[in-house]
């Protein structure tokens, strides 16, 4: 169990997390053991509902190091996170859920794997309304409105990402998830 404490955000963010299972196979540098696959699985809750479950494998110490993962995070409070999405993307989450489904594999700086994010019971508001009519004014569409284009009769958003790209270009990023937010939300809109 630990807590983390993040003072960088106004509210200051709190969050308790535990570890429920946390393994971590053999891992060697060695000329002979050095393509071996080293597993790990990190099973574990945070707060009152939210709880993941990831496996993969790591081979570190390869000409190209390979990294993969997959796994779960379930039942993530959307209102927890609204201090840092306020900021980001000028969006208040007043209530909901985040749950993820992530099958990733990066080899050396290149990335390619699925995500799979639902956003349950989803109530956003415009955390500055004055940027939000300028970026009306302008015929830009906010992302609060293309999230609401995208809720099913539920209230739910479900969509899948492809990722893909190398970690290190510059534009890769959660720019490029709300920008596929966006034209998702305004091709069912047409």
């Amino acid at each position: 169990w630990f807590r983390v404490s993040d003072n960088s955000v106004d509210p200051a963010a709190k969050r308790d997390v535990f570890i429920d299972k946390l393994t971590l196979g053999a891992l060697s540098n060695t000329p002979e053991n050095k393509d071996n696959k080293t597993p790990f699985e990190l099973i574990g809750r945070s707060n009152k509902y939210a709880h993941f479950d990831f496996k993969g494998f790591s081979q570190p110490f390869i000409d190209k190091p390979i990294h993969h993962l997959k796994g779960f995070l379930k039942e993530l409070s959307l209102r927890s996170v609204s201090t840092y999405t306020q900021e980001a993307m000028q969006i208040e989450l007043k209530s909901g859920q985040f749950n993820t489904d992530i099958d990733v594999t990066l080899k050396g700086e290149q990335l390619e794997g699925d995500v799979v994010l639902l956003l349950q019971g989803l109530e956003t508001g415009i955390a500055d309304s004055d940027e939000a009519g300028a970026l009306i004014d302008q015929g830009a569409l906010p992302l609060n409105l293309a999230l609401g284009m995208l809720k099913d009769s539920d209230g739910n958003v479900e969509f899948e990402v492809p990722l893909s790209g190398s970690t290190s270009d510059p534009q890769f990023g959660m720019s490029s998830i709300v920008a596929l937010i966006t034209q998702k939300a305004i091709w069912m809109a047409t």
